[in-house]
């Protein structure tokens, strides 16, 4: 499902990978079984994708409203004063 709202994280793309790279137990794990520094790779692409899908940013991670029920009323969008609708 495509994502309807976007954050541009492209200004700490660079913060975002090196934080990623300081989960050590992931790192390890994951550079043994696919590949050194394999995730980190994939963060990007992933980013870089949904930066395109925005028609905005170079980098951005995407997010779709989802209704919990006993959370907010089903007409509450609270994320929309936070994010950039598509």
């Amino acid at each position: 499902m495509r994502p309807a709202q976007f954050v541009d994280i492209s200004g700490i793309l660079e913060e975002k990978t090196a934080l990623l790279a300081c989960h050590r137990s992931q790192k390890e794990w994951l550079d043994v079984s696919q590949g050194l520094n394999s995730y980190l790779d994939t963060m990007r692409n992933l980013a870089a994708e949904a930066g395109a899908m925005s028609g905005r940013y170079a980098y951005a991670e995407g997010w779709r409203r989802h209704h919990h029920l006993g959370f907010c009323a089903p007409e509450a969008d609270p994320l929309a004063a936070l994010v950039c609708p598509a």
